[in-house]
Formats: structure tokens, sequence, C-alpha cells
């Protein structure tokens, strides 16, 4: 193997191909985020199926860092706030509640990992998936439950 061929397969796909990583994180259906958390707040990244789930474009992300706890109900900002604030490391799993653009109510899954860089900025890395459905279903079936139980 050539010193070429090795630096081409030791570089991720994100670097050698980032048009085709995003096509594939996109084909998932879920959402894929880098929130920069400390310093400031910013989202450096977010797959454009964020839109689906919130009615926001990645570019209203990207330049307006304050819509993300706008648009976060606000019984979910200190669950977040934790995970903001916590170690590097630290890995989350956080159901959270959203008002979309349209007015709507969303409901997603988040999974990641709070991590450092070299220049001592930390994000938050991750993913988010709709279940909205699933939500719905849910409070559908406790409240089918309350009314069973008044019987």
């Amino acid at each position: 193997m050539t010193e070429q061929t090795s630096e081409r397969r030791s570089r991720t796909l994100a670097e050698q191909d980032p048009d085709r990583m995003r096509s594939l994180l996109e084909a998932t259906g879920d959402a894929f985020f880098v929130a920069r958390v400390r310093p400031d707040v910013a989202i450096e990244f977010v797959t454009d199926t964020i839109v689906d789930l919130v009615g926001w474009t990645a570019q209203e992300h990207y330049d307006d860092p304050d819509l993300l706890f706008r648009m976060l109900r606000a019984d979910f900002h200190a669950a977040v706030l934790e995970v903001f604030g916590g170690p590097p490391g630290t890995e989350f799993e956080l159901e959270l509640g959203w008002t979309r653009k349209d007015g709507g109510e969303a409901w997603s899954l988040h999974r990641g990992v709070v991590r450092q860089r070299e220049d001592g900025s930390v994000v938050v890395e991750g993913s988010g998936r709709d279940i909205t459905a699933l939500h719905e279903a849910r409070t559908q079936l406790e409240a089918a439950e309350a009314q069973f139980r008044l019987l």
C-alpha cells in the first residue's frame, strides 16, 4: 500500500466527501447537530432534516443562536442547560418538546455526547429523532387508561 493510499483511507468520509456524508445522515430522517455550548452557544452544524421536525431551516439555526431556546418548551430548558454544562464525555438521552414555526407541537428524542475541542471550546454532538406520533399515542393511551380507571 502506498503512503498516499494509506493517507486517503485514514481520512474520514466527512473530510473526503462532506456532501456524501450529509446525504447519508439526512437519509436516516434524523436531525444531526453540533452545538457549541462554551464559551458561547451557537449551532455549528445541523442537517436540513431539522426543518421537518421544527419548521425552521438549518440556516435559520445558524443565523440565530437564541432560536434553540425560543422553540424549546420552557419545561425542558433546565434539562438542556444541564447537558450544556456537563463535563466532556457526558452522554445524554433526552425527550424534548418543541413549538414548531407554524405553532404546532413537536417531540423528539435526542442522543449525544459533550466533547471538548483542542482549543478549549465545548460542543454537544448528537442526533434528534421525531417522536411526535409516539408521544401523541402515549398521551392518548394514558388518557384512555385514566378514563378506564374511573369506571
